[in-house]
């Protein structure tokens, strides 16, 4: 009687381990924790956790049946990834090869790299965020820059802070902001000068009239015209200005070299404020009567003048 007792308590017992899903035995449960391999392709984007960040290697779990490999060629890129992440971080990897001779599935994580920089360029853009540049070259119509990462950028004449040297730029490191981000073209523009916002332009022109007589400093020569900076009305924030090649003299000017400098102080007249590109067209030679004009006007009047009688 007790055996059959002890031999229910057993069966009720084995039957209600069944029914609440606990494991029988060792091989069940180690067939129920083990996690499915992940199977990759070549191509695909994929998830995982850095497991190793060496010079000389990088793993990542993938959760495949061995790490991946990073193979990064580009030494800017090494030295990025190397410099900005740590074992343990997640990363989105594209994978080039699903198994190598070794077994080993080959990623790389130049798009995740590529995707975190953009990013933090396009909040440095919006927060107009200090970046430091090396200037690389001089080109006619500004300077190549390079930022820490190994992009490269261009800062041009008409972004430039004052200086009588320009050359003297060339291998430095300076300060500029954003000032234009186009992903697809991997293209940088800098500027010396923070960007003013919409209302804040508004508020800095608000004073200005076409038709008035203002002061501006040249910033940069080109041979379509001069660059100049004004100072707005509360002397808080500076603004851009352009006098056209054909708004600075009422003759044909050929090079703006031979009378103008960075640095020098000129007046000039409002022509236009161009919201859209927060910039101020101006006029030099308007300062003045048109020489072309007046003749015109004589001459007309010799026509207008009736002959003498006798």
């Amino acid at each position: 009687m007790g055996n059959q007792s002890s031999s229910s308590n057993k069966s009720r017992s084995t039957s209600s381990g069944q029914a609440s899903g606990k494991a029988t035995s060792m091989a069940e449960l180690m067939q129920r924790t083990q996690t499915p391999l992940v199977t990759v392709n070549k191509g695909d984007l994929v998830k995982g956790i850095i497991t190793k960040l060496t010079p000389s290697e990088i793993l990542v779990d993938l959760g495949t049946k061995t790490e991946a490999v990073v193979l990064e060629k580009e030494k800017s890129i090494l030295r990025n990834l190397l410099s900005s992440l740590k074992v343990g971080d997640q990363v989105s990897v594209s994978v080039l090869n699903p198994e190598s001779d070794t077994g080993n599935p080959v990623v790389s994580l130049r798009r995740f790299i590529g995707d975190r920089l953009w990013d933090g360029l396009f909040k440095k853009q919006e927060t107009q965020e200090v970046l430091e540049v090396v200037v690389k070259e001089m080109t006619k119509g500004g300077f190549l820059t390079q930022i820490k990462e190994g992009i490269s950028g261009f800062l041009p004449n008409s972004q430039t802070a004052n200086v009588s040297n320009p050359q003297e730029f060339v291998g430095k490191t300076i300060r500029v902001y954003i000032l234009e981000l186009d992903r697809q073209d991997q293209k940088i523009i800098f500027s010396q000068r923070p960007l003013l916002k919409e209302g804040e332009f508004k508020k800095a022109v608000q004073a200005m009239g076409v038709g008035q007589k203002i002061k501006t400093v040249i910033t940069a020569l080109t041979s379509f015209g001069l660059f100049v900076s004004v100072q707005s009305s509360n002397k808080d924030m500076a603004i851009d200005g352009l006098v056209h090649v054909s708004e600075i003299a009422w003759e044909r000017t050929e090079d703006v070299s031979k009378d103008f400098s960075v640095g020098q102080q000129v007046e000039a007249v409002v022509l236009r404020v161009d919201y859209e590109a927060k910039r101020i067209d101006l006029s030099i030679k308007r300062l003045t009567l048109d020489p072309f004009a007046e003749i015109a006007k004589k001459r007309l009047c010799r026509l207008c003048t009736p002959p003498p009688l006798f």
